[in-house]
């Protein structure tokens, strides 16, 4: 617990000052569907089941591991591109949730001072109020180490991966879902899933 306490101690506070980002209407998305503002500050909650804090080597486990495909979604809370496709995913986890594992992978910490336990109950709060179906890993590494370890060559938010059952990354958008980008992302899952 200490090493939480530490990163949440080194990194300048953003939740405090903007606890719930501002939600606005898609403008590259094609979702009509707008992700629901929460106003109120976050409480302290005993459980948190939609987000999780992960080190490095079991994201990297949870991502490219061998296993059932995957969709993972890079985002966070402070990002507009990421909140604008909310309803998009939404939309493609009801198309396909049952047959792919939806993983969030949540870069919140990279722009907080606040203690882990914050950052975790802020990202649970907004998944809960925007109704998103998928688990999150919130990274509380340093960017650099994320992007190595994942040896990620885009590092901005939204991104999403699709990987197949042998853990390689077949498809990556990086950027907002346009209409164009939804159908490309859609054809790249279906083409994981008759192989």
């Amino acid at each position: 617990m200490g090493f939480l306490k530490k990163l949440g101690k080194r990194v300048v506070s953003r939740i405090e000052r903007a606890p719930n980002p501002p939600v606005r209407q898609p403008e590259k998305s094609f979702s009509s569907k707008q992700a629901p503002v929460e106003t109120s500050k976050p409480e302290e909650v005993n459980d948190v089941a939609q987000c999780s804090i992960s080190s490095l080597s079991n994201l990297k486990s949870e991502v490219t591991g061998a296993g059932k495909p995957r969709l993972v979604i890079h985002w966070a809370t402070w990002c507009d591109g990421c909140i604008e496709e909310v309803g998009d995913l939404i939309r493609l986890h009801g198309n396909y949730g049952d047959r792919v594992d939806f993983v969030g992978v949540c870069w919140d910490s990279f722009q907080s001072g606040a203690s882990s336990q914050d950052v975790l109950i802020n990202v649970d709060k907004f998944i809960k109020a925007n109704h998103i179906g998928w688990p999150s890993l919130l990274v509380m590494s340093e960017p650099d180490e994320l992007f190595e370890t994942l040896n990620m060559e885009c590092h901005t938010v939204p991104q999403i991966w699709m990987v197949d059952q042998l853990g390689n990354v077949t498809y990556q958008e990086n950027g907002p879902l346009t209409k164009e980008a939804y159908n490309d992302l859609s054809d790249a899952i279906d083409l994981v899933l008759v192989a």
